[in-house]
């Protein structure tokens, strides 16, 4: 299938889930294409200090602290950089991650392309891709990405977008889509002022088990079914919202 065919798949599931999901009228907030701030902290999530920090000429990083004593590692989500296009391709080569992805990377050249499309879409305010990174020893260094967070704006007036994320096969289980999730979420939902958004909506495939446990423990409410829309969807998919509101 070609990228714009796989595009005219992805507009179609984007059109079934608008009809499917209930239009908040709450107004936006704000519709500032470069943030605010260069540094601050504040609770998104309760009892932790999350460290949120603007990067130039775009893109935001954002750390999140461990946990002493049950070996949790402190994450970094920042934007993602040509030099990670290696690490992209060898982690787009597990074959269940595979499974539920819509696009695979087999090359650089294919992942330098996809990270240019991130930063991109820094640049022009309508989606936050995050590359997700583990920070261990005494200096907290981040090695490598292990995992994807990203919220793509999917309407004009940029108040709802929809939330994807995937982790590399060696993390898998160990919470680290969740706790990103969680936080993106309430920093989307609250303090950033890049999009007005009020609404972010989370689809997986039906069978994916793992993601729709992730979206309801970040109190991602399932809304409804959607059909399969092969070859790109070949299953139903589930619709899960969250609103400015459960920020």
């Amino acid at each position: 299938m070609s990228k714009r065919d796989r595009w005219e798949q992805l507009k179609s599931w984007f059109s079934l889930l608008n009809e499917a999901g209930k239009r908040f009228s709450t107004p936006p907030r704000h519709n500032d294409l470069v943030p605010r701030f260069d540094a601050a902290e504040a609770d998104l999530v309760p009892g932790q200090r999350i460290r949120v920090t603007q990067q130039h000429p775009w893109g935001v990083m954002v750390e999140i602290p461990g946990h002493e004593g049950i070996s949790t590692p402190a994450l970094r989500l920042r934007p993602w950089r040509t030099e990670d296009a290696v690490a992209l391709v060898a982690t787009h080569r597990d074959p269940l991650l595979r499974r539920w992805l819509t696009t695979s990377l087999v090359s650089d050249t294919e992942a330098r392309r996809w990270i240019d499309d991130q930063s991109e879409g820094w640049a022009t305010g309508v989606r936050f891709s995050f590359a997700i990174l583990e920070c261990r020893g005494k200096n907290g260094d981040a090695g490598r990405p292990v995992g994807h967070i990203a919220v793509t704006a999917t309407d004009s007036s940029k108040a709802l977008a929809t939330v994807g994320y995937w982790t590399s096969a060696e993390v898998r289980g160990r919470g680290i889509a969740g706790r990103a999730l969680e936080v993106v979420s309430r920093w989307a939902l609250g303090s950033q002022r890049i999009m007005p958004l009020t609404r972010l909506d989370l689809l997986h495939a039906v069978d994916n088990h793992a993601s729709c446990r992730v979206a309801g423990k970040c109190r991602y409410a399932l809304r409804s079914i959607l059909p399969a829309q092969p070859p790109a969807f070949p299953h139903e998919g589930h619709l899960h919202v969250r609103i400015n509101s459960d920020a």
